[in-house]
């Protein structure tokens, strides 16, 4: 009896230790995106044994007053209160073993652009680079399935946020890395990717080995969660990828670059469009292509492809300096007149493109001084019918850019509003400003003076 009453008095106590434990949080705060203005609140669920308190922390320090399961204390918005926020649960029964939940970031999309360009302070992805750069970033659609709204990274770093990630990583839309993307090691650099319609994305670059294996040269396509997707059945084994363009009619592909070869057919030089499943589009038919590197791709609302690069003519056709528009089925666009002599075009390499969709302008940078005859220090604006447009140029200023320009996108762009032209290179003034490797535009070409843009310590080389 003695002994039953000790082995009972033994259980009690084991089950009092069980019940003494920390509070299980069933719901973890979430990420919030808000518009300036907008109230801003977060909410978790917990459970325990005792009378459970909370106190919420915002980036690691004490909020003051705010120890309800909710915190609703921002009723209006700001980019200052862009953080990380995260609640401490403690139990009553337990006090020494409080639950700490989850980060949770907060995001405030602003109502206008702002005098200043600054970091968003919630976004702090960080890379370790190894001799190289950020070479390319892709825009995830926000209809897409996995990560909508998010963007693809790629270049010659080898880690993302302490994870080791060779060449290329995802992140999600409020700015966050994304852990359950995980692609095959690439054993040298990515410059182009693209997205296609069920989230997949198309890698391009100069690496032979992926994943450790050889016979995946310079082009490949991942799935949404990173592993190789072995039913693409590209082929590209003469020479590095520079440029992807992904027609979202139909996910084909247009690459660009340097090489001669695709799926086995030789004399494909530098430009070609494959089929979505990454064989080669017989209907597109370039020819002898391109005697010099394709750096740039973009499509114009009828389906055209303009390219730019260092090339000099196109199918046997002399003076195509450096920018050419093809046909949806690959045939030199005469259209696109940009004169027909030795000085017609760009006269050095062409390395960004942009259109328009208001009225199928063309932006196009590099490291050229001239267009046409005409000067365009490293970014000029021509029409649809390649004719130079002197009054961007006059507005931007005739000492244009003193570096390369190697990315340009529009913000701000629609069919009936010209949109303003962000610029990215490596260059320490658009004229008449000083601006470092960033410059934003307004539609007559000239610096936008009203904003201040931060000051990278390198070039860039992509802009989304």
């Amino acid at each position: 009896m003695k002994a039953l009453r000790l082995l009972l008095a033994l259980s009690f106590a084991l089950l009092a230790s069980f019940a003494l434990s920390a509070p299980v949080i069933g719901t973890q705060p979430v990420n919030v995106t808000v518009t300036a203005g907008q109230p801003a609140s977060f909410s978790v669920v917990a459970t325990g044994t005792g009378t459970l308190t909370y106190q919420w922390q915002r980036n690691g320090f004490t909020i003051a007053g705010a120890t309800s399961p909710a915190f609703a204390g921002i009723s209006s918005a700001s980019r200052t209160d862009a953080d990380y926020y995260n609640v401490i649960v403690t139990d009553s029964a337990d006090s020494a073993n409080p639950e700490v939940s989850a980060l949770a970031r907060l995001s405030v999309a602003p109502t206008s652009y702002p005098g200043f360009v600054v970091p968003d302070p919630a976004w702090n992805i960080m890379s370790e680079y190894v001799g190289g750069s950020g070479n390319a970033i892709a825009p995830i659609p926000s209809n897409a399935t996995v990560a909508p709204g998010g963007y693809y990274v790629g270049g010659s770093f080898v880690s993302a946020n302490g994870t080791s990630q060779q060449m290329l990583y995802r992140v999600k839309a409020d700015g966050t890395f994304d852990p359950s993307f995980t692609p095959p090691t690439l054993d040298n650099a990515v410059f182009a990717l693209g997205v296609q319609s069920d989230g997949k994305v198309i890698v391009g670059g100069v690496f032979f080995r992926v994943g450790g294996f050889l016979g995946r040269d310079f082009l490949i396509r991942l799935n949404t969660d990173g592993s190789l997707d072995t039913s693409f059945k590209a082929a590209v084994t003469s020479s590095t990828i520079f440029a992807i363009l992904v027609q979202p009619a139909d996910d084909r592909i247009v690459i660009g670059g340097n090489f001669t070869t695709v799926n086995g057919t030789g004399g494909v030089n530098r430009i070609a469009r494959l089929n979505a499943n990454g064989t080669t589009d017989p209907t597109f038919s370039s020819g002898a292509g391109f005697n010099g590197t394709v750096n740039a791709l973009a499509l114009q609302a009828n389906g055209s492809i303009v390219a730019g690069g260092s090339f000099t003519s196109f199918n046997g056709t002399t003076n195509i300096n450096r920018i050419a528009r093809l046909s949806a089925l690959g045939a030199l666009d005469s259209t696109l007149n940009v004169g027909t002599t030795a000085t017609a075009g760009a006269d050095s390499t062409v390395s960004a493109l942009a259109i328009q969709a208001s009225d199928g302008s063309i932006l196009l940078g590099g490291s050229f001084l001239n267009f046409n005859g005409n000067a365009a220090v490293r970014l000029a604006r021509i029409s649809t019918l390649g004719v130079f447009d002197a009054g961007f140029t006059t507005a931007l200023g005739v000492g244009g850019f003193n570096g390369t320009v190697t990315a340009i996108t529009l913000q701000g762009d629609t069919p009936s509003t010209v949109g303003q032209a962000l610029v990215g290179g490596f260059f320490s003034a658009a004229a008449p400003v000083n601006r470092t490797s960033f410059c934003r535009l307004l539609s007559t070409g000239a610096p936008d003076t009203t904003i201040t843009t931060p000051v990278p310590n390198s070039g860039l080389s992509a802009i989304a």
